[in-house]
């Protein structure tokens, strides 16, 4: 019997040598948590409280790789705030977008599914401008829920107007209008820009045929009319300007990964897994959280500012971990703590 004995000894004490002794072992903390964080829950649609409702709004199912931004919030006219999210279910919906209107007591109004067609969606306050190379229409659903169509009067569509004659309508027409913008469309080789202006209350579109690919920049694109403040999958793992942390209670101390990416490999760290205990205000009131399995690290590169980090596991890969909000002027809020879930929380 000892012929084999012997052998898995001398295996077992190679291994405690050469592998660390916490590979084995989880070193835990037998100190209890402080009674007065005892009571507080985490934040998500079960969360019970006398003063606040909190709601799931929406869940996308696009990967952070593909999307990292997949839910997203931006002012509209009606003191409204407008939620878009990536409504992607399988290869036919992958550039199809829900969105959901929000009055001033956190309540929707109004949804609207956008499918796509080959047609590029833009908000620009009232409308809803719909491009594309073949042609263009807008709508009033910001404004007023009408989805009509709306038929853009082209000027130039057969391109008989000379270069001087462009550029001084361009000209007239940028003077005096609330918006304007430029779409660019390669058609069969031929070279098109599109120049889109509201002026009189009534949109107008230019066809230019032109010798060469254009890049539309950021100041002339119809995409400068629509601020995004919120969205989810914020990539960072900094605390928010908005959020507390009260407490941080460890439970358990392991080895789990930092990836790099890029080619750069990563590295491991031997650091505390436990709770931690938040504190955001909503519409005047406290709003105390719960969120597991965190860790908490901080190091000189960037002045030992505390990262927030969600650790699934042992030796599983870290995720940046930021519990961001967005608080409404109007005493409602959205919350998101991961890239493809958002809430919403409302007084009682």
């Amino acid at each position: 019997m000892l012929f084999w004995i012997i052998p898995l000894i001398v295996v077992v004490i190679l291994i405690i040598i050469f592998k660390p002794f916490k590979e084995f072992f989880i070193e835990r903390n037998r100190e209890p948590l402080p009674k007065e964080y005892t009571g507080i829950q985490p934040l998500d649609e079960h969360y019970n409280s006398p003063d606040f409702k909190v709601s799931l709004l929406y869940t996308v199912q696009v990967s952070s790789a593909a999307s990292p931004n997949p839910i997203r919030i931006f002012p509209s006219v009606n003191n409204q705030l407008i939620v878009y999210c990536d409504a992607q279910k399988d290869e036919d919906t992958k550039a199809d977008y829900q969105y959901y209107k929000f009055n001033n007591k956190g309540v929707i109004t109004d949804s609207l599914y956008i499918k796509y067609d080959g047609y590029w969606a833009e908000f620009i306050d009232d409308f809803i401008m719909y491009t594309h190379e073949k042609g263009e229409y807008y709508t009033t659903w910001p404004l007023n829920g009408d989805t009509t169509k709306k038929v853009i009067p082209v000027v130039n569509a057969d391109f008989h107007l000379s270069e001087k004659e462009m550029d001084g309508l361009i000209s007239t027409s940028i003077s005096g209008s609330k918006y304007y913008f430029y779409k660019f469309y390669v058609e069969e080789g031929t070279y098109i820009r599109k120049f889109f202006w509201y002026k009189d209350q009534k949109w107008t579109v230019l066809y230019q045929k032109v010798s060469a690919y254009d890049d539309i920049p950021d100041e002339l694109s119809a995409g400068r009319y629509r601020k995004t403040v919120f969205s989810s999958g914020e990539s960072d793992p900094y605390l928010p300007d908005n959020v507390e942390m009260r407490y941080f209670y460890p439970e358990e101390k392991m080895d789990y990964a930092h990836i790099i990416g890029g080619g750069q490999g990563g590295f491991k760290v031997y650091n505390w897994r436990g709770k931690g205990f938040f504190r955001t205000h909503i519409g005047g009131k406290e709003l105390d959280f719960r969120v597991d399995n965190l860790a908490t690290e901080k190091e000189r590169f960037d002045n030992y500012k505390l990262r927030l980090y969600a650790v699934r596991e042992r030796n599983s890969s870290a995720e940046n971990f930021r519990p961001a909000f967005y608080h409404s002027v109007y005493g409602y809020s959205f919350y998101s703590p991961v890239g493809d879930k958002i809430y919403l929380i409302t007084k009682k």
